[in-house]
């Protein structure tokens, strides 16, 4: 079947295999992202881990662009899916403004910029977005690659990439910019402030973006059975975190002239504004009023353990988990620092001696090793990634101790199956005192 054969059928899932990213910010050479372990089916909720400026918020702005870049030269391009931008220049025509960022390739090279994605449906195939430099303009370039059910999952294959068929190309666009339908988009991506990457940045106060309050309201006095519906399923959802049971959750405009305002009761006691609670329980009504709203199958949460103690974090994570079973999102990704969201296997992110981004796929922990983990932690102890190449960094507080800064030698001496530590300037007294040690003996 193809995808001229059935244009009204139904939908396909937007969950990605793999991503690919080539000379994007950190990335340089072609990385892969796995978001399968071999098999055809891919992770629901993929979790990145690493430490900070590892790459992570990178690879999400790449997705972010990826789809940006392909509702764009599918919709405006030319028959080839192809366009010639001005560097920095903001196109306008679509949700928000797009711009192809000069900045946004690494220092010294020549060569495209490559976002690739593979989808689990294998009705969409793979795509990829390709800018290629061409003095102070930039071909923005939008490829097709239809995936072989014949042929095994296997990681994304480099090559094979043509113009999106001219027979394929509205239903594809479709599907990419608009997949559950009028007024919805691909991807939404909530930072750490929990405000959505398709609204500007505001500078009201309160967590709740104005605009989405007001979307919000919409949802809540919509005389539509559906909306309500949505209503209801975020206020069941968030009381099944306990510090919201037994409460009733409401939104109520004051005046006219002011947003509406989100309300928290526990009946015949108290009426909480959203801005009167706890900064954890802001954190959880906002996140979830957004996810209803945000009308999308991928949802990319940036440090989704913000403000929350580790007993709701699990408890995030398997609600988490069940709007992706009960099929209202297809695939969820988490920014995290925190082991608490990790499902059977991770992404690490980290930095080569390069200073280029590399990502594997690594087993998370069990209960056993996380509870030690935890209990070495407490104990002061730090933990640093050692990447394919053997680089790594000597943790801040071992540098205090060792009164040393960047670009300084560090000595390591084995002891008693043990290694230790000494800066460059220690050794010659620690040495000088093991030789009269010796003297003394004789």
């Amino acid at each position: 079947m193809t995808v001229e054969d059935e244009p009204t059928m139904r939908r396909p899932s937007l969950r990605i295999a793999e991503m690919a990213i080539t000379n994007f910010r950190s990335f340089r050479a072609r990385t892969v992202l796995p978001f399968t372990d071999g098999r055809p089916e891919a992770d629901a909720i993929v979790t990145f881990h690493g430490d900070n400026g590892a790459g992570k918020s990178n690879a999400i702005t790449a997705l972010d662009e990826l789809f940006l870049a392909l509702t764009l030269c599918l919709s405006q391009g030319d028959e080839a899916g192809e366009l010639l931008l001005t560097w920095d220049a903001p196109m306008a025509g679509l949700e928000r403004s797009f711009v192809v960022a000069y900045r946004n390739r690494p220092a010294g090279t020549d060569a495209p910029t490559d976002i690739e994605v593979r989808f689990e449906d294998q009705r969409l195939g793979a795509f990829r977005v390709r800018a290629i430099p061409s003095g102070k303009r930039v071909r923005l370039r939008a490829e097709h690659r239809p995936v072989n059910p014949a042929a095994p999952a296997a990681m994304l294959a480099e090559g094979g990439f043509a113009p999106v068929r001219p027979e394929a190309r509205d239903q594809l666009l479709t599907w990419l910019q608009t997949p559950l339908g009028p007024q919805s988009r691909p991807l939404a991506i909530f930072n750490a402030r929990r405000q959505p990457n398709w609204l500007l940045r505001s500078a009201h106060g309160s967590l709740l973006h104005p605009d989405l309050a007001e979307q919000l309201f919409a949802v809540r006095t919509n005389r539509d059975p559906e909306a309500r519906e949505r209503w209801r399923t975020f206020g069941e959802t968030l009381q099944q975190f306990p510090q919201f049971q037994g409460k009733i959750i409401d939104i109520e405009r004051p005046k006219s002239d002011q947003p509406p305002e989100i309300t928290v009761e526990e009946p015949r006691k108290t009426v909480l504004l959203l801005d009167e609670l706890s900064s954890g329980e802001q954190q959880l009504v906002v996140l979830l009023a957004s996810i209803m709203l945000a009308n999308t199958p991928i949802v990319v949460l940036e440090e989704p353990e913000l403000s929350l103690d580790e007993k709701n974090q699990r408890k995030l994570r398997q609600i988490l988990e069940g709007l992706v079973k009960a099929g209202q999102i297809d695939q969820i990704i988490l920014e995290s620092h925190v082991p608490a969201f990790d499902g059977e296997h991770v992404l690490r992110f980290g930095r080569s001696s390069t200073g280029s981004t590399e990502v594997e796929r690594v087993h998370s922990a069990g209960p056993k090793e996380l509870q030690i983990r935890q209990h070495a932690k407490e104990q002061g102890a730090e933990q640093s990634w050692v990447t394919r190449d053997g680089y790594t960094q000597l943790p801040e507080p071992m540098r205090d101790d060792l009164q040393i800064g960047n670009g300084a030698h560090v000595w390591f001496l084995k002891n008693h199956d043990r290694w230790g530590a000494w800066p460059e300037s220690e050794l010659e007294k620690l040495f000088t005192d093991d030789e009269e040690t010796r003297h003394d003996d004789e």
